[in-house]
């Protein structure tokens, strides 16, 4: 069966329709050389982003479309396309990616929040401020606000600023409103040694279910509140009390749809995930009734099995070369391959553009660390000298 995949970066999700035993056809802003070696793949200019996806669109053969990354910002686009939706309609889309919504969703339930703003704090407010796009997605456009010139209230907003490390929880929400499942959490790398603009999603790595935190009961609350149903992620931070040393973790956003670390779960657990979005969907099957049930006896990873992925950034423009260590994953299975988002030879390639993924596996999230880092810095080695 064949299912179109949009976004602006379709890779992860189409390997992950691959392993679920679809065909993906492809439309995103790279069409990198892995992706496009093994499915077809259209690629979108920059600047013709989103709108560009759905005209490419046209051109797909007959299929549901699966949306990825960044179009759940835009959700009159996403009415527009005339084929079976498999994620969140538009009317969730527009509801749950609302800062100021999800905000009084969860403090009704009293569940641990950031304050976020439509116009300036006071002069006096002691507290610190990041500015962000109302359409970001992947830490894009994410800026401090220090006092400057507020901007215009349609485009973004301000939510209090908390530097804990952050944490992306995956759940899978069945069809039929029973509870969300719990697939994994991860450790999310931004910027440092990955050369990533500040605040920009960088890769993650599989971690341990915080015990007794409050990310179960965050799930069920936006499913419920938000009418949510399969594959979706909560993004957080891990506070803690200077005082009593006592954590929590505040919801940053929701990510209504299949997101960039549910690549790891599949890996580390061999689930075909986009099966699971399949049966959420799509009322003529039910081939993923099985991994559903597996993901729901299971529960998160336990801690023998880490699984990460860095996503390294260039740190000057560059054209990227014919050979190096990553031409060996273009020939092997995608679950095996070290590397992936792997540019076209010749590619020019700007600063501050994502440039590859470094996959590595360990028995621990301390190890994986490591291993991830050790293996950006042999492949930044390679790129610049």
């Amino acid at each position: 069966m064949d299912v179109i995949v949009l976004g602006a970066s379709a890779r992860a999700a189409a390997f992950s329709a691959h392993r679920a035993g679809l065909r993906p056809w492809c439309v995103d802003l790279f069409a990198d050389a892995d992706l496009s070696r093994r499915f077809p793949t259209r690629k979108v200019p920059f600047e013709d982003y989103p709108h560009g996806l759905l005209r490419a669109l046209r051109d797909a053969p007959q299929g549901p479309v699966i949306y990825t990354g960044g179009l759940e910002n835009y959700p009159a686009l996403i009415a527009q396309i005339d084929r079976p939706l498999w994620g969140n309609p538009p009317s969730v889309l527009r509801r749950v990616r609302s800062p100021f919504l999800l905000n009084d969703v969860l403090r009704r339930h009293g569940l641990p929040t950031l304050l976020v703003r439509a116009d300036p704090p006071s002069a006096g407010d002691p507290r610190r401020w990041l500015l962000k796009p109302l359409r970001g997605s992947g830490g894009v456009g994410i800026r401090h606000y220090i006092g400057r010139t507020f901007f215009d209230p349609r485009s973004h907003y301000v939510q209090e600023h908390c530097p804990g490390p952050c944490l992306g929880a995956a759940y899978f929400a069945p069809p039929g409103g029973a509870d969300p499942i719990l697939l994994g959490v991860a450790s999310m790398y931004r910027s440092g040694w990955l050369h990533a603009p500040p605040f920009c999603y960088a890769g993650s790595v599989l971690a341990q279910f915080p015990t007794g935190s409050s990310l179960s009961r965050v799930a069920k609350v936006v499913a419920d509140e938000f009418g949510l149903r399969g594959l979706f992620g909560v993004d957080v931070v891990r506070r803690t009390d200077p005082s009593s040393g006592k954590q929590d973790f505040p919801v940053l956003e929701v990510n209504p749809r299949y997101t960039a670390s549910m690549e790891l779960i599949e890996r580390a657990r061999g689930w075909p995930l986009l099966a699971m979005q399949q049966a959420a969907f799509d009322e003529k099957t039910a081939t993923a009734q099985p991994v559903a049930n597996s993901a729901a006896s299971c529960g998160p990873l336990p801690a023998t099995v880490c699984m990460g992925k860095a996503i390294l950034y260039a740190r000057d423009r560059f054209v990227f070369p014919a050979a190096g260590p990553w031409c060996a994953a273009l020939d092997v299975d995608p679950d095996d391959a070290e590397f992936a988002d792997i540019p076209h030879a010749g590619e020019s390639i700007a600063r501050g553009r994502p440039v590859m993924t470094v996959f590595a596996s360990a028995a621990c999230e301390s190890e994986c660390s490591r291993k991830l880092r050790e293996a950006v810095q042999a492949l930044d080695r390679c790129l610049w000298g």
